[in-house]
């Protein structure tokens, strides 16, 4: 064919229409490619496709980049662990830097802890292992079960009180299997008895029952009577009352119970009132005390008034004064005399400090010449000069609760003379607190 030229290929075409070919298609490659990444494009945010690259501000003020703030974060981490790890920084503060890295939630925080317990003192591994309760994250858990079982009895408390923070399912029966397991300490099995008074599981409860039953250790026994006694009596009454009831309970257990008791919420005077005449002076001054640390509904006055006339034992009197301060029937007549005739100053100082109450609420003029003449002087004493600071700070409550003129001249007296800075500061205040 004149005037034609054959490629090595074959192809006739002209150099020049193939690539007029080639540019087409590569500009269809491109208008596809366009479509396919463009064609919805509102349905994707604003702005590029790649994270954008962090650039110095404009005299405007730019805003700051989105990767500012996991960069404060970091710092934010690797501050708290320098802090975590500097043994020059107090105690205090490296506990404060454990907690809020455990807090922080983060696998970097996390691994600042794993790292610390490395090297950290005794009382900083106990801090870690206890703060890894509060974390959220799934690595805190796994390394606070390891810890449980640290031979350092100080970390593994730590780790027990970090469980009873986590109150989890898997935490109850951690704890449970601690307390009932007799080849653990007393220390560990009474900390795991603490921390399920916390728990709000199942399991909790019936552990600490079966702990109270059946634990031949009387200090774990104590702890877990403790711990049920913390929880709300409506949930412990059934048990409370079947223990207690048991005719072979030790004497040690009883007490146990009955104080542990004192310390619930609830109305539990009803079932302490029968053990305040028992023949154990030990048990009657739990339930009296018991009685007097409650908030009871219950009409008790008479009974306790009955009680006081024929109890022989001081401190059981001392309670039983204290448990009179919390019944408003009862004949106050029948009392003062008791009172005036009490030889022991602890039970004294207890029943003055009810007669300080009727002589504010209800003054009467034997009330007011016993307290004037008799409680007044006494009481001043008793501030001036008792080695106990407790009675002292009582006498002074005492003689500002009665509120009379000869209170107050007592008072002025505590407050210039006192040699303890605590009394003579009590008083003052015991004194404006009259003025105003």
């Amino acid at each position: 064919m004149s005037g034609s030229k054959n490629t090595p290929n074959g192809d006739s075409r002209k150099p020049a229409a193939r690539g007029t070919l080639a540019l087409a298609a590569i500009v269809c490659v491109l208008l596809v490619w366009g479509y396919v990444h463009y064609a919805k494009k509102g349905s994707r945010p604003e702005g590029p496709l790649v994270a954008p690259v962090a650039q110095e501000p404009s005299s405007k003020g730019r805003a700051e980049p989105a990767s500012i703030p996991v960069a404060s974060a970091t710092n934010a981490v690797s501050g708290l662990a320098a802090q975590l790890n500097d043994p020059t920084s107090a105690p205090k503060t490296r506990r404060q830097a454990a907690r809020e890295l455990a807090r922080n939630g983060s696998d970097d925080s996390v691994a600042a802890l794993s790292r610390a317990l490395v090297q950290a003192p005794p009382y900083l591994k106990s801090a870690i292992a206890e703060a890894l309760g509060g974390s959220p994250n799934p690595h805190a858990r796994t390394l606070l079960l390891e810890l449980v079982d640290s031979r350092d009895e100080a970390v593994a408390r730590g780790a027990i009180r970090g469980l009873g923070t986590r109150g989890d399912p898997e935490a109850a029966d951690v704890l449970a299997n601690l307390l009932l397991n007799p080849q653990k300490s007393s220390e560990l099995r009474t900390e795991a008895a603490s921390a399920l008074a916390e728990v709000n599981q199942p399991g909790a409860v019936a552990a600490l029952t079966r702990a109270a039953r059946e634990a031949g250790d009387p200090e774990v026994v104590g702890a877990a009577l403790e711990a049920l006694g913390q929880r709300p009596f409506a949930e412990t009454e059934p048990f409370f009352r079947e223990y207690l009831a048991n005719p072979n309970l030790s004497t040690e257990a009883k007490v146990a119970a009955l104080e542990a008791l004192g310390n619930s919420t609830g109305d539990v005077a009803a079932l302490l009132m029968p053990f305040a005449s028992d023949p154990s002076q030990e048990v009657r001054a739990a339930a009296a005390w018991g009685i007097s640390a409650t908030e009871s509904k219950a009409d008790l006055g008479q009974q306790i008034t009955g009680l006081l006339k024929q109890e022989s034992d001081a401190e059981v009197r001392m309670r039983l004064y204290e448990a009179l301060a919390g019944q408003q029937q009862y004949d106050r007549a029948a009392v003062l005399p008791l009172v005036a005739h009490e030889a022991d100053p602890a039970a004294r100082l207890a029943g003055l400090s009810l007669v300080g109450d009727w002589v504010h609420t209800a003054p009467t003029p034997d009330l007011l010449g016993f307290f004037n003449e008799t409680a007044v002087p006494e009481l001043k004493n008793t501030a001036l000069t008792d080695t106990s600071p407790a009675s002292r700070l009582a006498s002074v409550i005492t003689l500002r609760r009665g509120g009379t003129p000869e209170a107050g001249r007592a008072l002025e007296e505590i407050s210039r003379l006192a040699p303890d800075p605590r009394t003579a500061q009590a008083a003052t205040s015991a004194l404006q607190a009259q003025k105003k």
